[in-house]
């Protein structure tokens, strides 16, 4: 298998040597002129394109032999060797520790951060909680230049190794851009990421198989079309589950994950810029409460690439007035320019070391190039020559300076609806080491606090690798969920409450009803009332009155007590989602929020509010309530003066209305010597009996007394009455439906902080 990788490598860099022959032939096939000199051109193209095609050919052939290995190890690859392959993934599979062995598949995330001047790679796994691991790709180094250049003998060569490796005319830089159609962008990119990948792969970094998943950005200013273009050819170089995404939202994660977004509680909840200064690029992104709003217009042109061709420009015209010669060099070799130009990158970076750029008055920070053997192209940048720099128009720009680009960069991102006035501006890529960045936010945002990234260089590809993480955490976050809203759990919780809701709320009739029926007795005992008769219709026509205008006040105390224990145990069944994807506990619990505002008619928005979701009287519990009233129902329970409620209801003012009877016939009998028959009780409920033996048959506390004998089976026809009706109206559905939609949305915005 390393034999056939090796000669896959090695038939690539043929393949790309003969594309870049072809292309330098055909250029000067078009201003060729002598009729014998393009014939000559024209028989070397022919020959180039027959070892194209023999090339062509091997190279199939090598990469059908490494397919049929990869599909034969797939299949016997048994469950002990896929363990032995997962142990051999270094310090991070130790954090999986942190969760429990469930069976399912560890995932390799790796985030690539393929930037124009530089490149670095992180790795996180799907179960772990740690931070991502940084993957040095050559020498130690935690990032590298993205290089490129090809040897027939040593093969694809990058980085620093592309730099230094003299004897080659095929050293690339600047490949990664929008414009993918250009053969030398994408096929640099190409060979670039496909070694990126198999040196990391070879040295036991990662796994790069059917279980790695890769996490590549783009710049915010890049197309939807650009993206899907870009998608395809990292394919193409071989990476099969790639993800492009924004780079905005690897810088945010990042900066949620290390912390930078916790300075102070205000300072994550009011409002935070992201600001993003590449090699080629700057990206603005606004946070508002953990959630990320990148601002689409990112300047493609406007990247710290643009002062290292500033400086290549200012020493190429300090030769102009000695030697002309660098000019028609670097005209006729690009890989000497393209080293030049690394050159002036190095310079640029090695002079905003410094924090106090005073140092370079007097002494030149400077690189120099060897070109040919026999030049040498000295870069030597004072601080004279960097403040010129900084002041002077670029064409790229529309003929603004780098620094007045960027200070109308930021003029234009306050002009955005989205800008709030940060508390927070954050800066990050390798262009935030500039000096001057830091001076320009704190001057164009006043009162802010400016922070530089401790690792800007890493900022993106571990932000990267925490978005793919946090896709899979998200995911299986949001499966548990389902299976929780539709487990028979939930719904055993709701079942269990309602009971208690009913006897909760028989439990207040019953006593409401007493309440009103000794007002009227004691009417009835003064001589107020004539007859019991009299009493029962009172009794009848006071509860049918309080129950439908004032039944919110009188069982507002069930209510809330209902929903809160309800709450709570939903509480306890979430709880070990939230602690297994570091969620506080209340970002998936209902907040119930009783107030003591005066209801305003029957409506009950005012009193309950149990979160987002409600809305109205669909699917939600508030306005379910206030469905109920407005339908002429008693909150909540169905204390509802219409079927078998209304007969529940009746049937227990026809109890106080016997009690008081019987005991009152009872006492007139002792007090004539009559004895009671089924006729004088059915008749005393009309007669008007002495106000003065009234007072002697009975008192209120014999009535209360009685009733308290009777309150279990009035209250079970009350909670029997209750239920039936909430049976046949299918509340307890709407009830269930209703937080499923608020836990769902919860859910929702519960997702930006799983981790």
């Amino acid at each position: 298998m390393y034999d056939l990788l090796n000669q896959l490598d090695s038939l690539l860099v043929q393949m790309e040597l003969l594309r870049k022959k072809q292309f330098r032939f055909h250029e000067a096939l078009i201003v060729e002129y002598d009729v014998g000199a393009k014939f000559k051109i024209e028989r070397e193209l022919e020959s180039l394109d027959t070892e194209q095609k023999r090339v062509a050919q091997l190279l199939s052939k090598v990469e059908n032999k490494i397919e049929d290995i990869v599909r034969t190890n797939a299949k016997n690859n048994s469950e002990e060797e896929n363990k032995k392959l997962e142990k051999s993934t270094q310090v991070l599979e130790i954090a999986d520790k942190d969760y429990e062995e469930t069976g399912d598949t560890i995932f390799e995330i790796i985030g690539f951060d393929l930037g124009h001047g530089e490149t670095a790679i992180s790795r996180t796994t799907s179960h772990t909680s740690l931070p991502p691991q940084k993957l040095d790709l050559i020498d130690g180094r935690s990032s590298i230049l993205t290089a490129i250049s090809l040897d027939a003998t040593r093969g694809i060569l990058i980085g620093d190794d592309a730099y230094c490796h003299r004897n080659n005319e095929s050293l690339e830089i600047f490949f990664k851009s929008p414009y993918l159609s250009i053969p030398e962008n994408s096929e640099s990119l190409k060979l670039f990421v496909y070694k990126c990948f198999k040196l990391l792969s070879s040295s036991g970094k990662i796994n790069n198989d059917k279980n790695t998943n890769v996490y590549v950005g783009v710049p915010s200013g890049w197309t939807l079309d650009d993206r899907e273009e870009y998608e395809s050819i990292l394919k193409d170089a071989g990476l099969r589950n790639v993800t492009v995404i924004p780079e905005s939202r690897a810088a945010f994660l990042e900066a949620k994950e290390s912390g930078a977004l916790h300075e102070t509680a205000s300072k994550l909840i009011d409002s935070v810029l992201i600001i993003d200064i590449g090699s080629s690029t700057t990206d603005f992104t606004i946070v508002k409460s953990y959630e990320e709003k990148p601002l689409d217009f990112g300047y493609n042109k406007l990247g710290s690439g643009l002062i290292d061709l500033s400086i290549f420009n200012l020493t190429l015209n300090k030769y102009a007035n000695i030697d002309d010669s660098f000019n028609h060099i670097f005209d006729e070799n690009s890989e000497i320019k393209s080293r030049c130009l690394l050159k002036c990158r190095q310079v640029k970076e090695k002079y905003f070391s410094k924090n106090d750029e005073s140092f370079w008055i007097d002494r030149p920070c400077a690189e120099s190039e060897r070109v040919l053997g026999v030049h040498h192209f000295d870069i030597d940048i004072y601080k004279s020559d960097m403040d010129e720099i900084l002041s002077s128009p670029i064409d790229d720009l529309d003929g603004q300076s780098w620094p007045d680009a960027f200070r109308n960069a930021l003029s234009e991102c306050k002009e955005y609806v989205e800008y709030e006035k940060p508390n927070l501006v954050m800066l990050t890529g390798g262009g935030s080491r500039m000096n001057f960045i830091y001076e320009i936010c704190k001057e164009m945002f006043p009162g802010s606090l400016v922070k530089v990234g401790l690792e800007p260089h890493l900022t993106i590809s571990r932000g990267l690798s925490i978005a793919g993480r946090t896709d899979f955490k998200v995911n299986a976050f949001r499966h548990e969920i389902e299976a929780f809203l539709s487990s028979e759990s939930l719904e055993k919780v709701v079942e269990d409450e309602f009971s208690s809701l009913y006897s909760s709320v028989a439990k207040s009739l019953f006593d409401q009803c007493v309440e009103v029926s000794l007002d009227s007795f004691q009417k009835w005992s003064s001589g107020e009332l004539s007859t019991l008769r009299n009493m029962e219709e009172e009794i009848i026509s006071t509860v049918d009155v309080l129950v439908r205008e004032k039944g919110e006040l009188i069982f507002l105390d069930d209510i809330v007590q209902w929903v809160e224990s309800l709450v709570q145990k939903i509480d306890v069944l979430t709880s070990d989602i939230c602690k297994k994807y570091s969620i506080p506990k209340k970002y998936l619990s209902i907040p119930i929020t009783p107030s003591a505002v005066e209801l305003d008619g029957k409506s009950f928005e005012d009193v309950i509010k149990p979160g987002s979701s409600v809305t109205g009287a669909a699917g939600s519990i508030v306005g379910w309530l206030a469905g109920i009233v407005s339908g002429g129902l008693l909150v909540a329970v169905g204390v509802m003066l219409t079927g078998g409620i209304a007969g529940a209801l009746y049937e227990v003012v026809s109890w106080i209305v016997s009690i008081v009877a019987g005991l009152g016939a009872a006492s007139a009998g002792i007090f004539t010597g009559v004895k009671l028959t089924g006729s004088l009780d059915r008749k005393i409920r009309d007669s008007v009996v002495p106000v003065p033996l009234r007072k002697k048959m009975i008192s209120t506390a014999g009535v209360v007394k009685m009733l308290e004998k009777q309150r279990t089976d009035i209250e079970k026809d009350l909670f029997q009455a209750i239920e039936k009706d909430f049976s046949s109206t299918n509340k307890k559905v709407e009830v269930l439906n209703a937080l499923r939609e608020n836990l769902n949305e919860r859910a929702d915005d519960a997702c930006i902080l799983v981790m």
